[in-house]
């Protein structure tokens, strides 16, 4: 509960003289390939914060870290929240408690709001009609943007929005 409740704290969620009395989480989604994340149910002593959150953190696997970080994954994840993009977008985005990330070990931990969405799991698939919703999202997602990544500077983002031809990445 310690960490759970400090990372609340840190992002202003929880109140004053609140605290967090009890915590359960069910891992979901991309289970551990370039991220680990988790429904994260919570109580509280005091007046209430949210019921779930979702947390997404560094996966453990050595490989997936490191493909993360050649395309600076984590990085991007928390700037793309940092930044006014998320707002640009035809897709609702969850509102983020608490974002952090470290260059140096190349970790990085989100809290954010959960949306309600169930996700499909890569390892078993989608149904077709998660597919669906999936392809939608994805194409909202990306309209606003479409064939504009090097226009990043207009963006704002300018400097951390990798380019799949960048120079020294070869894909």
């Amino acid at each position: 509960m310690g960490t759970v409740e400090r990372v609340l704290r840190l992002g202003g969620v929880l109140a004053p003289g609140s605290s967090v009395a009890s915590v359960s989480s069910v891992p979901f989604g991309e289970e551990g390939v370039l991220s680990c994340m988790a429904k994260v149910s919570l109580t509280y002593r005091g007046t209430p914060g949210p019921d779930t959150i979702i947390a997404k953190t560094t996966p453990p696997e050595f490989n997936s870290r490191m493909l993360a970080r050649l395309f600076r994954l984590f990085s991007n994840e928390i700037n793309f929240y940092r930044t006014d993009m998320a707002r640009t977008l035809n897709v609702e985005v969850p509102e983020v408690f608490f974002a952090h990330y470290d260059a140096k070990y190349n970790r990085y931990i989100l809290a954010m709001s959960d949306v309600g969405r169930p996700s499909a799991d890569q390892l078993i698939g989608a149904t077709a009609e998660q597919a669906c919703l999936i392809m939608n999202s994805l194409a909202n997602f990306h309209a606003p943007h479409f064939d504009r990544v090097r226009q990043a500077a207009s963006m704002g983002v300018a400097g951390w929005v990798v380019k799949l031809d960048d120079d020294g990445i070869d894909v």
